[in-house]
């Protein structure tokens, strides 16, 4: 089996950077961080499995993120038969400065 990188897409916007209008601050942004980036699965035998523990912060010291939506996208198109996430959070999330939050994507 060949190697599985993922990348996580996120829509985000700071809360207090978005107006009526639709217009973004980009001044008022907090910043999104996701770890590991991009996420590469190993070799996984047959009847195995391998657990991968995402980590979606806000590495803003002063603004709050909020993140509307995820996707998540194999490399160049790739198939993404046989992964599972566990402990996504729902969306939209709303994250304070510093905070984050994780969940487990699994390839079987």
């Amino acid at each position: 089996m060949n190697r599985f990188f993922l990348w996580i897409l996120c829509v985000v916007v700071a809360s207090s950077g978005c107006n009526c209008g639709g217009n973004i601050d980009q001044n008022a942004a907090g910043r999104i961080l996701v770890t590991p980036d991009p996420i590469a699965f190993s070799q996984v035998e047959i009847g195995d499995a391998e657990d991968i523990i995402v980590v979606i912060g806000n590495v803003d010291a002063d603004e709050t993120l909020t993140v509307f939506e995820m996707n998540v996208e194999g490399e160049d198109g790739g198939e993404l038969e046989g992964l599972e996430l566990t402990g996504v959070p729902e969306f939209p999330l709303e994250l304070e400065p510093q905070a984050e939050v994780e969940f487990t994507m699994t390839y079987a």
